[in-house]
């Protein structure tokens, strides 16, 4: 019981500091969070592009020789902008390594003067695979009111490009090659000490049950030691005896002898062996006199006179008699083997 305390104890305490050490690393993330300085409400957005252009794509791999590629360019501006489309790729031409198949153009207002245009594009790709190609930017001319000139009434343009979109070819999965992280350093961290002396708890009192489980173990092994080497006594040996010969009075085991008279003898050779008497040579009444002032002599006495009187009857009617009787026999060898130990 004392092992399993100290492993019980040893537990608690390394789970009790690592939740610990969590709650307090949690209760400073939150803290740094709180303290940290809000963005003040009364800061001015940044001014906003005239135009801004994206290309939108469901996925950039999956895509095998002859495949349909979907691409969509996205153009965000406002009402006052005028746009020239002129340099984009129409249907039938091709841009870079794809073939531009399909090409439709929408436009719709936002509100507030925006407006935003689509060109839905129907790519194909007919080229050695796998491969990894970049989709190039676009080309988008734009112009500004002041751009316009008051003596032709034609506008100056200028040239924004998209960014390119890589497009992963015959392959399953997206392929992005990721640079390896420099090292920074060790990392500090203010539970560090808190978890190391958890565990170092933990640590000794796991060393304490297994030294109290190896000592506990030895105890027992010199007793069993002690037990075995140590010669039984004349009561005990008897008590065994009639402990294993008391099976015969199972239904279906049949003895060989008599129960009174095998009772008779083991008590007879107790006698002789623990008063050193030839008790197997003398007749009951004999032995009167030899078991007067004995412990349990008195008992024993009465036992022999009871087997005796068994001897004479027949099996049948004996039985239930000698099984009785081969219970007192062993109660009373259980109270002289008690009062041999002590």
């Amino acid at each position: 019981m004392k092992t399993l305390r100290l492993l019980s104890i040893a537990l608690i305490v390394t789970i009790l500091t690592g939740f610990a050490a969590y709650r307090y690393g949690v209760n400073r993330a939150v803290s740094s969070t709180s303290t940290s300085a809000p963005t003040p409400a009364s800061a001015q957005p940044p001014e906003r592009f005239p135009i801004l252009p994206r290309v939108e794509l469901a996925r950039d791999y999956g895509y095998f020789i002859g495949d349909v590629i979907p691409l969509t360019l996205v153009i965000e501006t406002t009402d006052d902008v005028v746009l020239d489309l002129v340099n984009l790729p129409h249907q039938g031409e091709t841009h870079g390594l794809f073939e531009v198949r399909d090409l439709t153009m929408t436009s719709a207002p936002m509100g507030k003067g925006l407006i935003v245009y689509k060109a839905n594009y129907r790519l194909q790709y007919f080229g050695p695979t796998p491969l990894t190609t970049p989709f190039e930017p676009l080309e988008i001319l734009y112009a500004l009111p002041e751009h316009r000139s008051a003596a032709t009434g034609t506008y100056t343009y200028k040239s924004l490009f998209t960014q390119p979109v890589p497009i992963n070819l015959a392959r399953v999965g997206p392929r992005h090659q990721t640079g390896a992280l420099a090292p920074e350093g060790p990392v500090e961290d203010e539970r560090t000490g808190m978890i190391r002396t958890g565990f170092a708890l933990g640590t000794l009192f796991l060393l304490a049950a297994l030294g109290g489980c190896t000592w506990e173990w030895r105890k027992r092994r010199q007793r069993q030691r002690t037990v075995e080497t140590s010669p039984a006594t004349a009561a005990e040996t008897t008590l065994q005896v009639l402990r294993h010969e008391g099976e015969r009075f199972r239904p279906a085991d049949v003895p060989v002898v008599p129960a009174a008279a095998r009772l008779s003898q083991l008590i007879r050779h107790y006698v002789q062996e623990e008063y050193g008497a030839l008790a197997l040579m003398l007749t009951t009444t004999e032995l009167q006199d030899l078991l007067r002032g004995k412990r349990c002599g008195p008992e024993l006495f009465d036992i022999l006179v009871r087997c005796d009187a068994l001897k004479y009857q027949a099996p049948s009617a004996a039985s239930a008699e000698e099984q009785q009787l081969w219970w007192e026999a062993m109660t009373l060898f259980e109270k002289l083997e008690q009062g041999t130990s002590r």
